[in-house]
């Protein structure tokens, strides 16, 4: 049966202004790339930075077309893999790219970004692979939009093996990352019940300011995470997160030099972490996308016989996660 066709787009670097060339192919052989005769430049593998893909073709599994990249040797294993949410024309035609040359290099610098900031887990080519090959461990890849003609990444896409099946906004990505090992640069935004510290309001708060909750905002916060497999059958893990960090802003004014007021704070906090991250990994589950690697750590457990991915398919839905969050709050910072 024919594969059928899909869109390649590229963009010509050199000379400006740049422009966008398509081609439509049944295979993906780079060879036929250097066939195109629309541009005067060469076209070689080794400019590839980011490869795009579009929803449909990721919806349905990209691991057949990243496959053909990787035994490229002139094609870099650190080229980073992205899924759009909208037609990869779409992406690519977006005109305002900042200070970079072309949208090739902005997209590049968009996610490098994103990833030394923390916000994303990297995905690379070597590391998309690693994850579809291992079994327990799906990959995840930073999600495109563009709105106002302008390109941003605004959630990351969870995998089952090589094919999208869900996405998480940034603000829930944090608790992706919380649960997926260390981590040194996060923020997270906790509600608590005025009632609760009451009584170490500062004097200074009068009837009129007071609110039945205020917003915490906690950041630069460091993890350490302890995963133990407690049980096969029925299949339960406990997760143990030690995580330090410090308080920038709060909307209400209450005096944190006072321990009881802080440890309620750090009390509240955990309850809210603890709760976001058990509705983070059960929508994964829901997904059947093991972003996370229980897999893999349930797979050192199983000395009987090789897990095989199929196993680990019926097995995650269902699984267990009790959940223990210590927060510490080192320092207070700058509180509004």
């Amino acid at each position: 049966m024919m594969q059928p066709p899909f869109y390649i787009n590229l963009i010509q670097i050199s000379p400006m202004p740049r422009r966008l060339l398509k081609v439509v192919a049944v295979r993906f052989k780079w060879q036929n790339l250097r066939q195109i005769k629309k541009s005067g430049y060469k076209i070689v593998n080794g400019q590839l930075q980011t490869i795009l893909f579009g929803p449909e073709i990721a919806a349905e599994g990209i691991f057949p077309l990243l496959d053909t990249l990787e035994r490229d040797a002139s094609i870099s294993d650190m080229l980073h893999v992205a899924v759009s949410r909208q037609k990869s024309d779409d992406i690519l035609s977006a005109s305002n790219y900042e200070q970079a040359p072309n949208i090739g290099t902005y997209l590049d610098r968009l996610i490098n970004t994103a990833v030394v900031n923390e916000r994303l887990i990297s995905s690379t080519l070597h590391e998309f692979l690693r994850d579809y090959f291992e079994v327990g461990k799906d990959p995840m890849v930073p999600m495109l939009y563009v709105d106002d003609n302008k390109v941003e990444v605004n959630s990351i896409g969870a995998m089952q093996d090589d094919r999208l099946v869900g996405e998480f906004t940034l603000e829930e990505a944090f608790y992706v990352r919380l649960l997926n090992g260390t981590f040194h640069s996060g923020s997270a935004e906790v509600e608590i019940k005025t009632d609760l510290v009451k009584e170490y309001l500062s004097e200074f708060v009068t009837d009129e300011m007071y609110e039945e909750s205020f917003i915490v905002v906690i950041d630069k916060l460091n993890n350490k995470m302890n995963r133990t497999l407690i049980s096969k059958d029925p299949l339960k893990f406990h997760v143990e997160l030690d995580v330090s960090a410090r308080v920038i802003e709060m909307n209400q004014r209450v005096d944190l030099d006072i321990p009881e007021a802080l440890k309620i704070i750090e009390e509240q906090s955990e309850l809210h972490l603890k709760e976001e991250a058990e509705k983070i990994l059960k929508e994964a589950q829901e997904m059947n996308s093991d972003i996370f690697g229980f897999g893999q750590e349930y797979s050192t457990h199983v000395r009987d016989k090789r897990l095989t991915k199929e196993e680990w398919r019926e097995l995650y839905p269902d699984m267990e996660v009790d959940i223990t969050i210590n927060l510490d709050i080192e320092r207070f910072g700058i509180i509004h």
